[in-house]
């Protein structure tokens, strides 16, 4: 029995030796083909639901919309064993549309919605 238990150990110790773990600083970035003049044009039309007036600029939009924009972090992913976490290639993967009217969601097909941008993460 005191074999068995010391096989037993010898091998759940093996399968987490196994593991290894992957990391990269990722930083959340807007990725846009207009410039900062053309975005407050766009923006300016556009209705800030919680203070109930329009947005002034790029910089009211992307304050209340993007809090987190050019922020960095580190995201690690786990494999090996019996882990497999991939939070890292998740947000590799991770890209969010933003359309003139101020939403990630293209509701219906109109000639005037269009693509302003897109957030996605830069990992190194």
């Amino acid at each position: 029995m005191k074999k068995l238990l010391i096989i037993l150990f010898c091998f759940i110790f093996s399968l987490n030796s196994c593991v290894r773990k992957e990391c990269e600083n990722c930083t959340k970035l807007f990725d846009t083909q207009f410039s900062n003049a053309e975005l407050d044009v766009i923006v300016q039309v556009l209705v800030n639901d919680s203070l109930e007036y329009n947005y002034q600029d790029w910089n009211e939009f992307i304050t209340f919309n993007f809090p987190d924009l050019n922020y960095t972090f580190e995201e690690c992913s786990k494999y090996g064993g019996m882990v497999s976490v991939d939070p890292l290639g998740d947000t590799k993967d991770f890209r969010q549309v933003w359309y003139s009217d101020g939403s990630t969601v293209l509701l219906q097909s109109n000639d005037s919605i269009f693509e302003i941008g897109t957030i996605y993460y830069e990992c190194k």
